[in-house]
């Protein structure tokens, strides 16, 4: 297997402004565990 056979073509990110609340949501309805943070266009967080 290949790491292209588990990665998303629809990434969902938020960024540095997203509340708490907000955050926990969207990961709630995408089942993402670990959040992306983005600032100015940058990944700051896997």
């Amino acid at each position: 297997m290949r790491i292209k056979d588990f990665m998303s073509t629809n990434v969902v990110a938020a960024d540095e402004k997203t509340s708490l609340h907000d955050a926990t949501k969207i990961m709630e309805a995408h089942k993402i565990r670990s959040p992306l943070v983005i600032k100015e266009d940058k990944l700051v967080t896997f």
